[in-house]
């Protein structure tokens, strides 16, 4: 809707296209992306059809995606080698924030962090609507500096006190800290996102005005993320047609 309304109120921002395409064409750039469809239906469908679980789609997911580059010859062994390489280094990472992470919980649990930080932010109220927008407000200034991952592992070992002790639905906080994670992941200096489409681009778009253009986003995604704490039924509605 918001592209909608600016791109009706500024043309230029999406002017008409007037190249025309003829059939061949289409089924040309039909064929060229026929590896997205098989790897999501591949994927989620096993997923949703309960052929295997989601930690063994993403092996599925691998496997899809290598046969995709064989069948297209383009799985070479310098690809290969750079794929393993890239995999090694993300998956160091995580370990090495996880393992950061138990030190990180034992050290709070000793500490008695939580517990503090429980009682403070129950005296300052103990309404839920409140209790989570400060810690939104918590993830929001973290998310501009640290990634999702690191994100979760150093907060949630801390909040889960005060989540319980608030009575907070975990569902609806688990929902709702997603949609601050994505807020996190395109909001600079550290939004993933924003280096990852400057990458694709080549260059071929500044950095910076890829951050300006994501403000109106971003401004969507505050309104989405109120709109899911104003109204927790939203989120809670599948998962009560569950417990049924």
């Amino acid at each position: 809707a918001m592209i909608t309304v600016r791109a009706t109120v500024t043309p230029q921002l999406a002017p008409p296209v007037v190249e025309g395409i003829d059939r061949a064409q289409v089924l040309s750039l039909l064929w060229s992306v026929w590896p997205f469809p098989v790897l999501v239906l591949g994927v989620l469908g096993g997923i949703f059809g309960g052929f295997f679980t989601p930690t063994e789609a993403g092996a599925v997911g691998a496997f899809l995606a290598a046969t995709v580059a064989l069948l297209r010859r383009s799985l070479t062994r310098k690809a290969l080698a750079e794929a393993i390489r890239q995999t090694t280094l993300a998956t160091s990472s995580i370990f090495f924030l996880s393992i950061g992470a138990v030190m990180f919980t034992r050290f709070m649990g000793l500490s008695g962090v939580p517990r503090a930080l429980t009682d403070m932010m129950l005296s300052v109220s103990d309404n839920q609507i409140v209790i989570i927008l400060m810690i939104a407000a918590l993830f929001v200034i973290l998310g501009m500096v640290i990634d999702s991952i690191g994100l979760i592992l150093l907060t949630l070992p801390i909040l889960l006190p005060v989540l319980e002790a608030a009575d907070i639905n975990l569902i609806w906080f688990g929902i709702i800290c997603i949609k601050l994670l994505e807020i996190g992941l395109v909001t600079p200096p550290v939004g993933l996102n924003l280096y990852v489409l400057h990458s694709a681009l080549s260059g071929e778009v500044k950095l910076r005005d890829i951050i300006s253009g994501t403000t109106w986003f971003i401004a969507m995604d505050i309104v989405t993320l109120f709109i899911l704490i104003a109204f927790p039924a939203i989120s809670l509605f599948l998962p009560s047609l569950m417990a049924q």
